[in-house]
């Protein structure tokens, strides 16, 4: 199928899996975040980690929420905009990175030409 159709419909899939119609954009998002990390760097694992990391931060936001009143957050259900700009633009930063880094990925053979002499 390629590699956006994949990317696409396993990142449906996860977005689905977490079963909450609210959270489905940012999690089809974060599943395509995590996809394009995989073909990129040719391993699951940095998508296990960030993975990992995105629940952690969401965790602890919940669970602390007294440190962040102390760190100037006010009574809201939301982040202040300037921690969600300043959220997205490290998030941005480490897509350029992955973007423009050389890949890690390993072709299969048979696309050059290593299997045709069995």
């Amino acid at each position: 199928m390629g590699q956006w159709p994949a990317i696409g419909i396993s990142a449906l899939l996860f977005a689905l899996a977490h079963a909450s119609i609210y959270r489905l954009l940012p999690t089809l998002v974060l599943g395509i975040l995590l996809g394009y990390i995989v073909w990129r760097t040719g391993s699951i694992f940095c998508s296990i980690v960030l993975h990992a990391v995105n629940n952690g931060l969401v965790a602890s936001l919940l669970h602390f929420d007294s440190t962040l009143r102390t760190l100037g957050a006010q009574e809201t259900a939301y982040l202040p905009w300037d921690w969600t700009l300043a959220g997205a633009a490290v998030l941005l930063s480490g897509l350029l990175i992955l973007r423009f880094a050389p890949a890690c990925r390993k072709e299969a053979p048979e696309r050059f030409g290593a299997s045709e002499g069995l």
